[in-house]
């Protein structure tokens, strides 16, 4: 009997913690020029929204926002940091399984011995 357990990230993209991406890429030995590079990339970014209402013929600005959970996205860099950033999900999951990531969400697959295992 064979399982499977898929989870869906939502706005994977826009849940990314810098200060912890920036820690699991130094534990993965980036360093240096490359991760100070990858630092100024993903922090002190600021956002703001613009709408404009072209039956009242009116434009409302918000303020601005510091970033602090986004990976840019529309960047050949942002897939990159994603899968950087979620790539020690299968080191938590049991030995019994198959992990399989994407980019954007992740699949657990399992092959269930016995009814016993559900159970559990």
């Amino acid at each position: 009997m064979a399982g499977s357990i898929v989870c869906d990230l939502e706005k994977p993209f826009n849940s990314v913690n810098h200060d912890l991406l920036l820690s699991k890429l130094h534990y993965n030995g980036i360093s240096g020029k490359a991760i100070l590079l990858l630092e100024s990339y993903l922090q002190n970014r600021y956002q703001s929204v613009q709408i404009l209402n072209l039956y009242l013929n009116s434009n409302t600005v918000s303020e601005w926002t510091k970033v602090k959970y986004e990976v840019p996205q529309g960047s050949i860099f942002g897939p990159l940091l994603l899968l950087l950033y979620i790539n020690d999900i299968p080191k938590a999951i049991g030995h019994k399984t198959i992990p399989i990531l994407f980019v954007d969400n992740t699949s657990k697959s399992q092959i269930i011995l016995n009814f016993k295992m559900i159970l559990i």
